[in-house]
């Protein structure tokens, strides 16, 4: 049987394919399907792992023939957006809701808790909705602005309660000029009772608490009773009640609350302080103040806030402090005494005198708030 001859130059050999070293097992020679697979996976997680290192030690990738260096730059500095914001501990005290929470146990008076300028979020005021009063108030201002000569303007129209909810509101949220906060205390030198000095910007002088003693404070030379034969003029002799917003004698004579933010209070006008004061707030006052002459000008005091005073536990006059100092059973009707962010505690040994004694002479306890 003759075979038939191969046609010379169509003869191909075999290819022999290299192997992968990587494929190649000992005991073996060559890897399953699954195994390659497997051995894939790892190679490929390893040159994952290797740009990654790279990056983190931002090390220059290998140079080739093709890119001897870089192509392009690292980026430039990191985006503020991008940098982790390291929260301070340290207060805004120019921000309006420090205002708030230092001023909140001067305005926490139940008497006044619908005309508070505050909301929820910064004390206990109830609801965050403003009340009527309040947005009649910021609309004068918002359509008459808030300068002396505006204010001074505007005060005529305004009643007693409208008076102290714009001088409430004005404390926490845009302090008024000291011109402006003379106009608005004038002439009776305070607003429906009260007084917020609110520095560094307001300084307190002698001439915005000079009308605030009674008419016979000053003698029968200063002319006082003719002012009241004028609000008498006016009256209505048929009309037996008052009018809501008529102001009265206590509203034009005398000053219930007096705050000083971070004002001093001038050891000059401790006795030009009103007798009638019950609640008093000396908060983060740049200076020592000499407290132990306090009861002696404010005997009425049922509040006393002396927050943000780091003054307080440490001797201010000789090895005594500010506080111990304090005759504490002058105050009988005292109930609540601030002293919060002063290094204090109720556990201070310099508090432990305030209500030494009171339960034996029938008092009522001072509730420190720390």
């Amino acid at each position: 049987m003759s075979s038939k001859s191969r046609p010379r130059g169509t003869y191909k050999a075999p290819v022999h394919r290299a192997l992968d070293p990587l494929l190649i097992f000992p005991g073996s020679q060559v890897a399953s399907k699954p195994e390659r697979d497997v051995n894939h996976r790892l190679h490929a997680l390893r040159g994952e792992h290797f740009r990654h290192d790279l990056n983190i030690r931002r090390a220059l990738a290998a140079s080739t023939h093709a890119t001897p260096r870089q192509s392009l730059p690292y980026a430039g500095p990191v985006p503020k957006s991008w940098v982790p914001t390291t929260e301070s501990h340290e207060p805004d005290l120019d921000s309006p809701s420090w205002r708030a929470g230092a001023l909140e146990l001067f305005l926490d008076d139940e008497k006044f808790t619908s005309t508070s300028s505050l909301n929820s979020e910064q004390g206990r005021y109830g609801s965050s909705m403003p009340s009527l009063p309040l947005l009649c108030v910021r609309a004068l201002l918002a359509t008459y602005g808030s300068d002396a000569e505006s204010i001074s303007a505007l005060r005529p129209y305004l009643p007693p309660a409208a008076r102290r909810i714009l001088l409430r509101d004005t404390a926490v949220y845009e302090p008024l000029s000291s011109g402006a906060l003379a106009a608005l205390l004038a002439p009776d030198g305070h607003a429906g009772g009260e007084v917020i000095i609110v520095g560094p910007g307001q300084v307190m002088k002698s001439e915005l608490l000079r009308a605030s003693e009674p008419a016979g404070v000053e003698g029968e030379a200063n002319d006082s009773h003719p002012r009241e034969d004028a609000q008498e003029g006016w009256r209505d002799d048929d009309d037996e009640e008052e009018s809501w917003d008529a102001p009265t004698d206590g509203d034009l004579y005398t000053a219930s609350g007096l705050a000083l933010l971070r004002t001093p209070l001038p050891v000059r006008l401790l006795p030009s302080l009103p007798a009638t004061l019950t609640r008093l707030s000396l908060v983060a006052l740049p200076s020592p103040a000499p407290l132990h002459r306090l009861p002696g000008a404010c005997p009425l005091l049922e509040l006393l806030d002396l927050s943000w005073n780091n003054w307080l536990a440490k001797p201010a006059w000789g090895e005594d402090t500010a506080l111990a100092r304090i005759r504490w059973d002058r105050w009988t009707r005292l109930r609540v005494l601030g002293v919060r962010e002063t290094g204090l505690d109720g556990d201070s040994e310099v508090l432990k005198g305030v209500n030494e004694g009171r339960w034996v002479d029938g008092m009522e306890v001072v509730d420190i708030i720390a």
